[in-house]
């Protein structure tokens, strides 16, 4: 398997029948290069009409991932390096759900990332993270995305990544998969 297969890029659209989730107060915390520790959950809404919980998915973007319960039950006993899982409360029209913001302050370059040398990460420290260059990419290691996939998930979208980038324009396989 070469380097560029053992990733997939995060891809949160949402579905499009729901609002797009928000911050209901302004946290300024989640771009930190470390762990966070809260005194309470992060606060999350729908802009209007909030939804039935009924209705939700397994993940959103605001931009960093907020996921469902099952998502955090599959990752967490993993231990990911300089990852963590902060509670995040989303008013729905039903009350509170709890979903977790899916904290992620490993950031690594992709060319070190995908290196085969003695000086690449070992696979422990690149399961999952960030590109250093483009924080908002996400990506993830392929036996994260096989824990995920039984799961039938919804809302999460997992791209190839292509052979130089996996955030450059055009440079995604077309192959998706729609978990």
């Amino acid at each position: 398997m070469s380097a560029t297969a053992e990733y997939r890029m995060l891809d949160l659209r949402g579905g499009r029948h729901l609002p797009p989730l928000r911050w209901e107060k302004d946290e300024a915390f989640c771009f930190t290069g470390k762990g966070l520790f809260l005194n309470s959950p992060i606060l999350l809404g729908f802009a209007e009409p909030a939804p039935r919980a009924a209705a939700l998915l397994d993940g959103y973007g605001l931009p960093e991932p907020v996921v469902s319960p099952q998502v955090k039950n599959a990752l967490e006993p993993l231990e990911l390096f300089a990852t963590q899982f902060v509670p995040a409360d989303v008013q729905v029209a039903s009350g509170l759900v709890r979903y977790w913001l899916l904290h992620v302050w490993n950031r690594l370059e992709w060319k070190s990332a995908t290196s085969t040398g003695p000086d690449a990460p070992p696979l422990e420290k690149r399961l999952l993270f960030r590109l250093k260059d483009a924080p908002s990419v996400y990506l993830f290691h392929v036996s994260l995305v096989e824990r995920l996939t039984p799961l039938r998930l919804a809302g999460l979208l997992f791209r190839r990544c292509g052979p130089t980038r996996p955030d450059s324009g055009g440079r995604v396989a077309d192959h998706q998969a729609d978990m």
